[in-house]
């Protein structure tokens, strides 16, 4: 009988691997929000980002609903400190609570499966 077990790179390698913390951002303008305007907070939204301590970088997806990029940050107060930078530059709050999906954490254990 085989059991499936999850292995970690830090179980195989021995060095500790912390978790990435992501954060979705929608690139697609919603309804009811021009497209030129959702360009220029995109690109703001990015600048940002480079700019905040624990910014490791970006994916894009894409998803039944369209295109989104996927931030990935060291910690969850990282995500935060940009998204409050965020909310002071681009007032409109209602904006960017569209913009912003959801949150998560990419925990690096949980990446391969081995049968032992």
């Amino acid at each position: 009988m085989s059991v499936v077990a999850a292995r970690s790179l830090a179980e195989r390698t021995g060095r500790r691997q912390d978790p990435v913390y992501a954060a979705v951002i929608h690139t697609q303008p919603t309804a009811g929000t021009a497209s030129a305007r959702w360009q220029r907070t995109l690109s703001l939204l990015a600048a940002l980002a480079e700019e905040n301590p624990g910014y490791l970088g970006y994916a894009v997806e894409t998803g039944t609903d369209g295109e989104y990029a996927v931030t990935h940050w060291r910690h969850p107060r990282d995500i935060a400190r940009w998204k409050k930078a965020c909310r002071m530059v681009e007032g409109d709050r209602r904006l960017l609570d569209r913009m912003f999906g959801e949150e998560s954490c990419l925990w690096p254990w949980m990446r391969e499966t081995a049968v032992v």
